[in-house]
């Protein structure tokens, strides 16, 4: 994948700016594109993301700098025999193959449709790939799955973590605005559970969202459903919490002299 010249300046601000103060740096990329996969429409997602209020939001926690600009992508790394046909999968293809060949490689976190898993679950279990199915979700609770997840990537040694998720992932009742829907995904809580659990283990270093297609949405309020959801994982990976926003006294005020109660 060949990438333009102010994407590469960008990059480099965005490091030294981490490298300044690395927990109050967030660069938004946004990457319109549609190959690799059937549908078109998927290159819409970043701005339909973007106009649901991602980039407010993220202010809104008020601990970060906001990076905020597209990735061009000019040609694309062709690689056939993925089983599935849809270029994201791909990321889990490629850390296959790289465990093959025996190269080193970042931890990664996938939380791919049912589908996907299932085409790869007998070559995840005899390269020893720890992965969880929605049977598996239900069975343990995604309270227990995250905690053997992080242990099983942390206990040894501490890494970055690249969490890649794609949208189709939660049940099509709450993200109907994409391109792969199964029904039986995960619920809400389990997913905004799973990016506060990524959150908190402070080692988040990179974060992709995919499979938003405003084009699917049979209705704006199914595609403000998507959006908005795409916000909230994304927000909560980057520290937003489910106990809301709360205004902060210094001290309790005083009543004034004149003041009545009535009940």
């Amino acid at each position: 994948m060949a990438l333009r010249g102010p994407l590469s300046r960008l990059l480099r601000f965005t490091l030294s700016s981490c490298q300044q103060n690395r927990s109050h740096s967030v660069a938004v990329l946004g990457a319109p594109f549609s190959k690799g996969q059937k549908r078109r429409g998927v290159e819409h997602g970043p701005k339909a993301i973007r106009d649901a209020g991602l980039v407010e939001r993220l202010s809104n926690l008020g601990k970060y700098i906001i990076i905020n600009t597209n990735v061009t992508l000019t040609s694309v790394l062709a690689y056939d025999d993925h089983p599935s046909c849809y270029y994201h999968g791909q990321l889990l293809h490629f850390l296959i193959v790289c465990l093959e060949r025996k190269n080193s490689i970042t931890t990664f976190i996938l939380l791919a449709n049912l589908i996907l898993l299932l085409s790869h679950s007998i070559i995840l279990k005899t390269l020893g790939i720890q992965y969880f199915s929605m049977r598996d979700i239900d069975r343990m609770g995604i309270q227990r799955v995250m905690e053997v997840t992080l242990d099983h990537l942390l206990a040894r040694k501490q890494r970055p973590i690249h969490l890649s998720f794609d949208i189709d992932a939660f049940d099509p009742s709450l993200a109907p605005a994409t391109g792969t829907p199964v029904n039986g995904g995960l619920t809400y809580r389990e997913g905004i559970y799973v990016t506060e659990e990524i959150h908190n283990t402070g080692l988040l270093s990179v974060m992709d969202v995919v499979e938003v297609n405003p084009t699917l949405g049979a209705t704006p309020e199914a595609l403000e459903a998507t959006t908005s959801l795409a916000v909230d994982i994304i927000a909560s990976a980057l520290g937003q919490t489910r106990e809301g926003a709360h205004i902060t006294f210094p001290k309790i005020p005083e009543p004034k002299e004149d003041t009545e109660l009535r009940l």
